[in-house]
């Protein structure tokens, strides 16, 4: 199969190339975001990969009169709702670990018919979970969504510079350092997109007064 992937550069993109070169197919990679160019280029391509934002995602996909060739690694499912049975909808969450496993989620109520012959011949060898939208989402608001807004939130209230440091205010900067080490805009899109993102904020503020009560109790 020829394939075009259109993805920025991250861990997610680097499993779904390993994947599909493993099972021989012939792929071209771009970052590539216009949705008039992407559409332009599919008359060349058995299918299409998108690895970019939701956001941008559901930008190219809605630009698009045939969406059979779509196959969308979106990190925020519930938005997708919106192409259920025209797309197939996959999710791949990069694992901590030497050896991670490569887990491929199939998100049944977005997935179009036929989705299984497609998955089976370009991702071969992966570990299949089949999962519903919701249940995704909840998922990577625990994986994603939380530690995203601490290192936000660590790096807005820590200073780089301070000197001296301390072991413990070390791990304060190890966190607020995720922020540079990924792209900003895709952590800020996954926050915006994610359903769960007001419970996460909510509960972030609850438990900051309860930390405050709990000390003003001395």
């Amino acid at each position: 199969m020829k394939v075009l992937v259109c993805s920025a550069k991250n861990e997610v993109l680097d499993i779904i190339v390993q994947l599909m070169l493993s099972n021989n197919h012939e792929l071209d990679v771009t970052e590539e975001e216009r949705p008039a160019k992407i559409g332009s280029m599919l008359e060349d391509y058995d299918f299409l990969v998108l690895n970019h934002t939701t956001t941008m995602n559901r930008r190219i996909i809605s630009s698009l009169e045939n969406r059979e060739k779509t196959i969308e690694f979106s990190m925020a499912k519930t938005p997708m709702l919106q192409f259920r049975n025209q797309v197939v909808s996959l999710g791949i969450i990069p694992e901590a670990g030497e050896q991670p496993r490569k887990t491929v989620n199939i998100i049944t109520d977005i997935c179009r018919e036929g989705y299984d012959e497609v998955i089976q011949e370009l991702f071969n060898g992966a570990n299949f979970v089949t999962q519903e939208s919701s249940k995704f989402d909840a998922q990577v608001s625990e994986l994603f969504v939380k530690p995203y807004i601490l290192s936000l939130l660590a790096r807005k209230i820590s200073d780089l510079d301070q000197v001296p440091r301390t072991k413990e205010y070390e791990k304060i900067l190890d966190l607020s350092r995720s922020v540079t080490n990924y792209n900003v805009e895709y952590m800020r899109d996954l926050i915006r997109n994610n359903p769960l993102t007001g419970d996460v904020f909510s509960k972030l503020e609850e438990n900051l007064k309860r930390v405050w009560n709990e000390l003003s109790l001395y």
